[in-house]
């Protein structure tokens, strides 16, 4: 039985189901605003805005490019917001790492380097973006159909805020491309689409790509003998490298990685 929440619930945080609100609501980024200015930032450029598509008050198709600054929603209390900002260091070191893994493959002389990052921490801010996404109405989950107000279940609450276990078998995942399929980074260098049940309004994960790489974030239990888009996914995988560079990521878990590193050839290798 979950615990009575303590404290003041306000009404517009989709956090109040714990309690512990502020008065006060805070106009939050749904993706990462350090998140988003990395994106602009990787062409040497010092825009305050970025190339958006996709979101629920855009045309379909329509590739838009949208202040930094207006990418918000007021989705939490300034306390429950608060809590949440270190999640941010997770994400911009995955950007980074992707963005400078695929510098390593246009650029196989660059210095060899480990680029870390912690998966630990990269797993609640998918979840924290998730939620944010959602909630907002940023998010589409059909063509003319969101899920603004619709907070998020407990569970995810508690992982966010409470520190608690993703269970076994959630969190991330690499989706591997088909055989003989190339991973090709294009100008949506971060892309986000929920993953919703079959036959059910619920959503039950997030479709992510990092420069063309496709991760994704569990939070249902698979059935077992159904098949899904996670057959031959790669849970919690060590890391990232392509064989010709010396750039390569690195996925730290406190438990250790779950699946072996993931090994890339250029396609336009020449013997």
């Amino acid at each position: 039985m979950e615990p009575e929440p303590q404290g003041l619930q306000h009404p517009e945080c989709y956090a109040s189901a714990l309690g512990g609100c502020s008065r006060e609501m805070s106009g939050k980024h749904y993706i990462s605003r350090s998140v988003l200015e990395l994106i602009e930032s990787r062409a040497g450029k010092k825009s305050k805005s970025v190339r958006v598509t996709g979101l629920s008050f855009q045309q379909p198709g329509v590739l838009q490019q949208l202040g930094i600054a207006s990418l918000v929603g007021n989705i939490l209390c300034k306390a429950h917001n608060s809590l949440l900002s270190p999640l941010d260091d997770a994400g911009k070191a995955m950007f980074s790492a992707m963005d400078r893994m695929n510098d390593g493959a246009a650029d196989q002389g660059l210095p060899a380097q480990v680029l870390s990052v912690d998966g630990d921490g990269l797993e609640p801010w998918l979840l924290k973006s998730m939620c944010g996404g959602l909630f907002s109405g940023a998010f589409k989950i059909r063509p003319t159909e969101t899920m603004k107000g619709c907070r998020p279940p407990v569970e995810w609450l508690h992982v966010l805020f409470s520190a608690a276990e993703f269970p076994r078998g959630h969190g991330l995942y690499y989706m591997p491309r088909k055989p003989g399929e190339a991973v090709t980074a294009d100008e949506y260098v971060l892309k986000f689409e929920p993953i919703g049940a079959r036959n059910a309004d619920v959503i039950v994960g997030l479709r992510v790509w990092f420069l063309g790489f496709e991760f994704a974030l569990l939070m249902a239990n698979l059935m077992s003998g159904v098949p899904t888009m996670f057959d031959g996914a790669l849970y919690r995988p060590a890391g990232l490298r392509t064989v010709e560079s010396g750039l390569n990521v690195r996925f730290d878990w406190k438990g250790g990685a779950c699946s072996d590193e993931i090994i890339f050839e250029l396609a336009n290798r020449t013997d």
